[in-house]
Parts: C-alpha cells; sequence; structure tokens
C-alpha cells in the first residue's frame, strides 16, 4: 500500500492527472481523490499540482 500511495504522490507532484493515473494504476478515480481527501495524497493548495507548468 506504500509503494502504490508513493507512486501516486509522484505522479501528483509532476502534475499528472487524477483520471490518468487512475487508469494506469488500475483504480477507480473516486478512490484517489478520497485519499487526497484524507490526507493520504497531497494535492497543493489551488488544486492543481505543486509544479507550475
Amino acid at each position: 500500500m506504500c509503494q502504490l500511495l508513493s507512486r501516486i504522490q509522484k505522479k501528483i507532484d509532476k502534475g499528472q492527472s487524477v483520471n490518468s493515473i487512475a487508469k494506469e494504476e488500475n483504480l477507480s478515480e473516486g478512490s484517489i481523490r478520497y485519499g487526497i481527501k484524507n490526507g493520504l495524497i497531497k494535492k497543493s493548495r489551488n488544486g492543481s499540482s505543486a509544479i507550475p507548468r
């Protein structure tokens, strides 16, 4: 579980969308959003990734 969360966090930090991460990891988008809501996965305050585009 920790490895999965770590992989997801790295992808979020790179700016990848929740939807595309969910597809790659064979998870529902809601599962990732649940992790974000409950503090298991961090997103920046403005709702986008920590790395500006």
